[in-house]
């Protein structure tokens, strides 16, 4: 399930996804808001079950005429992974579609002005950091892999992991500073 001007996910709903209420392979329906009462909702979540990356995927080529409310959806989601700390990526597909360059040499994704100001303005639009701006280009009509376009794809991969895995050892961090100081203030010593 996408997002949609007037179905799919609501910030509501993302909250509940983002906070880790909602089990693994959940069944999502458009017609139904998330609750508390929803089958298998996770009362009481831990690290395992809370998000640890958003990645947001827009249309690089259509990003211009996305509707205004799927826009401000994708704007509430990344608020709210920003008051949770949870880092934001925007992966930026069909790319070869804003630079025919691109699309006839993957390659030279990242020396292109065009996907630079494509990407800069993503970065603007969403408040996120340039490097979080993920460009890759999408296979459509290609009968054979190419590694120029897998490698676009692993970056992004590798980039979002990083990053999660900088949010869990911050939870950590967190977890651990709270536990000493619960144990200070009961005088127990570690």
């Amino acid at each position: 399930m996408g997002l949609e001007e007037d179905q799919g996910l609501d910030v509501v709903d993302m909250s509940y996804v983002l906070d880790g209420h909602v089990p693994d392979h959940f069944q999502f329906n458009p017609a139904v808001r998330i609750t508390r009462k929803s089958p298998g909702f996770v009362k009481d979540p831990g690290l395992a079950d809370v998000i640890h990356c958003v990645a947001l995927v827009i249309d690089g080529s259509t990003y211009k005429v996305m509707p205004p409310k799927v826009k401000d959806k994708l704007l509430g989601i990344r608020t709210l992974a920003r008051d949770n700390d949870i880092p934001v990526h925007v992966i930026l597909t069909k790319v070869d579609k804003v630079c025919k360059d691109v699309a006839e040499d993957p390659s030279v994704i990242f020396h292109s002005r065009l996907i630079e100001k494509k990407v800069k303005e993503i970065s603007d639009a969403f408040g996120i950091q340039s490097n979080h701006v993920q460009p890759v280009k999408n296979y459509e009509s290609e009968t054979s892999i190419d590694p120029r376009v897998d490698i676009l794809t692993l970056n992004a991969l590798r980039q979002m992991t990083g990053s999660a895995e900088d949010y869990i050892e911050d939870q950590l961090d967190d977890m651990e500073e709270e536990t000493d100081t619960q144990m200070s203030k009961m005088n127990i010593k570690s």
